[in-house]
């Protein structure tokens, strides 16, 4: 009974060896020459996620799209920067008259305001410059659902203003 039980122990011993060894045959397939992580996507079976964007006027804005009320708290703020060419969509479930202001702003903004399809305001330049004693706040000049943050002289630089035309791709 007893060496029966020993062959037991051996073969299990011989498969907990190989099981080890051949976890680390695989585990070092995915390690280049420096000993760091590779990670392979197959082109197939894992699609790129589209990154979200507005279009204004045919201009197309790469976003981060902020849909929570935590998320619409934090914007950009604490940011170092906004990277060129780029913006922040701001969306919120209803119609309303969303008011912005810019604590621990690090740079001016354009706040676009947009419904309809359509800008319906800016706020340009908007000063990063905050007293909390008596902050400014930011107001669409009519009830909308979607805010965008981009650069300060973004909107002028590309010649966009309220009644441009707006859409929105992968929101």
């Amino acid at each position: 009974m007893l060496g029966h039980f020993s062959a037991k122990k051996a073969a299990l011993l011989a498969l907990f060896i190989v099981i080890i060894v051949s976890g680390g045959f695989w585990y070092g397939l995915g390690k280049g020459e420096t000993g760091h992580s590779i990670i392979r996507f197959s082109t197939y079976n894992t699609p790129l996620a589209a990154t979200p964007a507005v279009i204004i006027n045919g201009l197309k804005i790469p976003v981060e799209v902020r849909r929570t009320p935590a998320e619409h708290e934090a914007g950009l703020s604490g940011r170092a920067e906004l990277p060129a060419g780029t913006g922040m969509l701001f969306v919120f479930n209803r119609l309303a008259y969303h008011r912005f202001w810019m604590p621990d702003m690090n740079f001016p903004i354009d706040i676009v305001w947009i419904e309809g399809g359509r800008v319906v305001g800016i706020a340009p330049e908007a000063s990063n410059d905050f007293d909390p004693r008596n902050p400014v706040y930011y107001r669409p000049p009519a009830p909308v659902e979607y805010v965008l943050e981009v650069n300060a002289g973004f909107m002028s630089k590309h010649s966009l203003g309220p009644g441009d035309e707006v859409t929105f791709d992968n929101i």
